[in-house]
């Protein structure tokens, strides 16, 4: 396909067809991330603005091939890159090893909490109060708000279990 310089751009189905993959790949990683109906359009919008420009650059006004949008995708992010970014350790690597090792869910560390003081309470309750079991889950709670401290429930987890901690290291 040729054109002259046009601001509009026609692609031949075959072309369309992969392009359009690629940006349903991009509004489905939007959609799990939970992007609105608008937020992932105007993203997949400019997306195809981005890509048609790059194609015209590319094909330099000759036949516009499968090979040109070939390099186009490849110089762009995957559809992955369009991942909201999880809570973690602020360091690359470190994120990808604790996103494999934990499910990213910044309610654990409450959960430990809470945990926590339940195994209190029942020590109590059962006649042979044990500090040990209670401050140990406190612990793996601060350890995991600490992990999602970029998280409001994180920050809600730090604080819960940080206090936690420091009481019953006085019980």
């Amino acid at each position: 396909m040729t054109w002259a310089s046009t601001p509009h751009l026609t692609l031949d189905d075959a072309i369309q067809k992969r392009l359009d993959a690629h940006l349903d790949k991009v509004e489905k990683v939007l959609a799990r991330d939970g992007a609105t109906r608008g937020e992932r359009r105007a993203i997949t919008d400019e997306l195809e603005t981005q890509v048609r420009d790059m194609l015209v650059a590319e094909a330099a006004g000759g036949d516009l091939k499968p090979a040109h949008l070939d390099a186009v995708l490849k110089k762009l992010d995957p559809p992955d890159a369009y991942r909201k970014p999880a809570p973690g350790l602020g360091h690359p690597m470190l994120d990808k090893v604790a996103e494999r090792v934990w499910p990213m869910n910044p309610a654990w560390p409450l959960g430990f909490c809470v945990l926590g003081w339940a195994v209190l309470v029942l020590s109590f309750l059962s006649g042979s109060p044990n500090t040990g079991g209670a401050f140990a889950l406190n612990f793996v709670g601060l350890v995991f708000a600490i992990i999602y401290r970029k998280d409001e429930l994180g920050r809600q987890g730090l604080l819960a279990c940080g206090l936690s901690a420091f009481l019953l290291i006085f019980l």
